[in-house]
């Protein structure tokens, strides 16, 4: 059975992760959303399911103390070496996408604050990623 292509948001509210995949079904199609609250617990799903096509991080995840770490794990986690991964920051400006930009994101957006942002956002997000900058297909650890 081929893998289903996945999209891995990383977002410390629980509630807006679930009202962002339910915004993002219609658009994305039946791409599977992985959630979690935590970068330590999106690692772990790295490890388990290698076939993430695009990784949304919330920036309250990326600032926590023990992140900077873990951050560095997960964009160096060699099953994600094609992979997009995405910041989204609610007070993005110069400073902090540097500092995404260097620490190795792919690229940085404003996270939205309402549901019609998230929508437009999401839109936008699937229209680039997945149909105009095609990125090879996820590579396969060996085992």
């Amino acid at each position: 059975m081929p893998n289903v292509p996945t999209v891995l948001l990383i977002e410390a509210d629980t509630t807006l992760a679930r009202s962002v995949v339910q915004l993002a079904q219609p658009v994305f199609g039946k791409i599977v959303w992985d959630t979690v609250s935590s970068i330590a617990e999106a690692i772990t799903h790295v490890e388990k399911n290698e076939t993430y096509q695009l990784v949304l991080v919330d920036s309250a995840t990326f600032d926590t103390p023990i992140a900077p770490d873990a951050i560095d794990a997960l964009i160096d986690h060699p099953s994600l070496t094609f992979t997009p991964i995405l910041l989204l920051d609610t007070l993005l400006d110069a400073f902090r996408a540097k500092r995404a930009y260097n620490k190795g994101f792919s690229a940085c957006h404003s996270k939205p604050v309402t549901m019609e942002g998230w929508n437009a956002l999401l839109s936008q997000l699937y229209r680039y990623w997945f149909t105009i900058n095609l990125t090879p297909a996820t590579r396969l650890r060996s085992v």
